[in-house]
């Protein structure tokens, strides 16, 4: 297993910071068992966390194989459905569009929260890399979330959520946190936050959609969101049966922007911005 390396410094933000070394494989395991809610989606989710490659990374963690940790760690990048990539060639620019938008609708004072990142959390890293938002928290599927935390840790100074810790104060101090989906209650105590999903609301269950969209309108917060708005078929990236989500938005979402999105990554899907 490979040594994990000193303490370095980079800037970012233009301001110079010291980063603490990405995860390596024993913190990885640790925070998988700690975690008792770990494998809930595995029951309540719509997409295909339980299948191939996603099931290959979860038997590691579960078995607590370092080695094999460590190589998925170090290969998930090539891997389709482990970096959310569907094989298909035109994702860099779907990403960086995802990008933009949440920095055309976000500023300096705002904390970004992305539901659903994907396991290499692409957005958050463009985001972070160009924008000066407070904190950026990604919250998703805890076998997704650990390899994006082993991702963004690698260049920004983040932290994986716990149940006892409170996320305003961490926001104070991370550029980047890692908040398990089943700890979403914690965001009732944000207000006016910007709420980005791509895709994954569509995939997930009635009751996540509506504790999302309850948080997001409850809290004054910006929702910015490329789903499936009507109709009921399966997504024309990862082939998940999807739910529409327009019946799922709440009155207290104002719809204040519509549009189909520019590129082919967003065939039958559209770009809503809604406040509250």
């Amino acid at each position: 297993m490979v040594d994990a390396p000193d303490l370095k410094s980079v800037v970012c933000k233009d301001v110079r910071v010291r980063v603490p070394p990405w995860a390596p494989s024993e913190q990885i395991i640790n925070l998988y068992h700690s975690d008792p809610n770990r494998d809930d989606d595995e029951n309540r989710w719509n997409g295909a966390t339980t299948e191939g490659e996603f099931a290959h990374w979860r038997g590691a963690l579960k078995s607590r194989n370092a080695v094999e940790v460590e190589h998925i760690l170090h290969t998930h990048h090539q891997h389709g459905n482990l970096n959310c990539s569907y094989e298909h060639d035109w994702n860099d620019l779907r990403w960086q569009k995802g990008a933009n938008l949440i920095m055309n609708h976000s500023s300096c004072k705002d904390v970004v929260v992305e539901i659903g990142s994907g396991s290499h959390a692409t957005v958050a890293s463009l985001v972070l890399n160009k924008s000066k938002i407070k904190c950026y928290i990604v919250c998703d599927l805890v076998p997704v979330l650990l390899l994006a935390y082993y991702n963004i840790s690698k260049n920004y100074k983040t932290h994986y959520v716990t149940p006892g810790d409170s996320l305003e104060t961490l926001i104070e101090h991370n550029e980047c946190i890692m908040l398990p989906h089943h700890m979403a209650s914690k965001l009732y105590g944000l207000n006016r936050s910007v709420y980005y999903n791509s895709y994954s609301f569509s995939e997930m269950s009635n009751i996540e959609i509506q504790e999302y969209m309850d948080i997001i309108a409850t809290t004054n917060s910006r929702l910015i969101s490329e789903n499936y708005m009507t109709g009921n078929g399966r997504c024309h990236l990862c082939n998940v049966k999807y739910r529409a989500l327009e019946h799922y938005i709440p009155t207290q979402l104002k719809i204040i922007s519509k549009n189909r999105p520019t590129t082919p990554a967003g065939a039958g899907s559209e770009v809503i911005i809604a406040q509250g």
